[in-house]
């Protein structure tokens, strides 16, 4: 059972670092805008997005561990 648990997280961890690798690399691509109030709000948004990825990961984490013990 242990075995079977670290592989799960491990799996759960790597799947989760590429996803918040890959927003960072979106987010490497989005032309940056000439008005300062609109990149501000992309940077906001960017910032929301991530906060929610990083939400998300965290819930899904603890139903995990719930489902082993």
């Amino acid at each position: 059972m242990i075995v079977l648990q670290l592989i799960v997280w491990i799996v759960f961890g790597a799947v989760s670092f590429l996803g918040i690798a890959y927003l960072f690399h979106a987010f490497g691509k989005v032309e940056d805008s000439k008005t300062v109030s609109v990149k501000y709000a992309g940077w906001l948004l960017q910032l929301f997005i991530v906060v929610c990825y990083l939400h998300s990961v965290y819930h899904f984490g603890k139903w995990l561990d719930a489902v082993f013990f």
